[in-house]
């Protein structure tokens, strides 16, 4: 009966764990190890802009406890080049558990992604999704 317990307790959790994730679509590590991810089905076009989620996860907390951040982008693909709508950062994996901080007000300034840098490669992938083409 105990190994029962275990078995099903172990299985719901694979499953709960996937579902959880499942719209968040790797796209790099760094050199540190920290996860890149960009919400793929939540791409959007308007006004010749892609807006678009990003959830970046740590490999280990920062000095404030901070485990990941999801970042709501505003993108000019042809200029490449986004800027942070909103950000929320969280004291667990995956945009979970306690909220440690949040801003709600958009950045004015432009951010120009390094050559060969994570944010490169997320911004690439934003803007090269089907949905943009």
């Amino acid at each position: 009966m105990k190994q029962l317990l275990v078995l099903t307790t172990l299985i719901s959790s694979v499953i709960m764990s996937s579902v959880a994730y499942a719209e968040w679509t790797m796209v790099t590590k760094n050199v540190n190890g920290n996860t890149f991810y960009v919400d793929l089905d939540r791409i959007r076009k308007h006004d010749g802009k892609v807006y678009f989620w990003h959830l970046l996860d740590y490999s280990k907390p920062t000095k404030t406890g901070v485990l990941s951040s999801k970042v709501y982008l505003e993108a000019e693909c042809g200029r490449f080049r986004f800027r942070i709508l909103n950000d929320t950062y969280y004291n667990g994996p995956m945009a979970s558990g306690t909220v440690n901080s949040s801003n709600y007000t958009p950045d004015e300034n432009w951010i120009y992604p390094p050559p060969n840098s994570p944010f490169e490669d997320v911004l690439k992938t934003a803007c090269n999704h089907k949905t943009m083409q």
